[in-house]
């Protein structure tokens, strides 16, 4: 009713919070009206309640949006981690076993289809990466077959080895024989003549 007052004695205005005549708090505007018959007012209200309310599904539907595209770009972000450190995880993988001498792993990577080898973009890709893992299993390769090598040369030199093993224990065993003999023939005449 206060501002009905105000409005019929002339005053205009605008009241940022108040109480209406119900008891509920209201945001309201008041204005004269200049009629030949009486003063007039005119008083507008709006509850706090309609004007707060798409306010607040504004500021709920802006965070409810921006914590979505936080998450969405942190799960993007992440499999992006994933698909671009996959080769060097790879390689780092790949390192240890050579390094513990886990031969069987470079056969596997060689079974593999072409593209698997250095993560999803291998084949479309030419960076240090990729030069890197390409260097990696050249070298790791060709380990393996100088590892191969050497150990078909071990087993050669075993096996010569054991031969000449062989055949210096006959020839040893040969001289006790012929030494043994020998000793035999000299002291047979030696006893006659003793």
């Amino acid at each position: 009713w206060n501002l009905m007052l105000r409005a019929i004695k002339g005053e205009s205005g605008t009241a940022s919070i108040s109480r209406n005549y119900v008891g509920v708090d209201v945001i309201a505007s008041y204005q004269p009206i200049l009629a030949p018959c009486g003063h007039w007012g005119l008083v507008a209200q709006i509850s706090r309640e309609e004007i707060v309310e798409p306010i607040r599904k504004s500021t709920n539907l802006i965070l409810i949006a921006f914590f979505s595209s936080v998450l969405l770009c942190m799960a993007v972000s992440h499999i992006f981690a994933l698909v671009f450190t996959a080769p060097i995880r790879q390689l780092h993988t790949a390192t240890i076993a050579l390094a513990e001498g886990d031969t069987g792993l470079i056969e596997n990577m060689e079974k593999r289809p072409k593209g698997s080898r250095c993560g999803v973009f291998h084949d479309y890709m030419k960076d240090e990466i990729s030069e890197l893992n390409s260097s990696f299993w050249r070298m790791a390769r060709l380990l393996n077959t100088h590892q191969t090598s050497l150990e078909q040369k071990v087993h050669e030199r075993t096996a010569q080895l054991e031969d000449e093993r062989e055949r210096a224990n006959r020839a040893n065993h040969a001289k006790g024989e012929f030494l043994a003999n020998m000793s035999h023939e000299i002291r047979t005449p030696l006893h006659g003549i003793i």
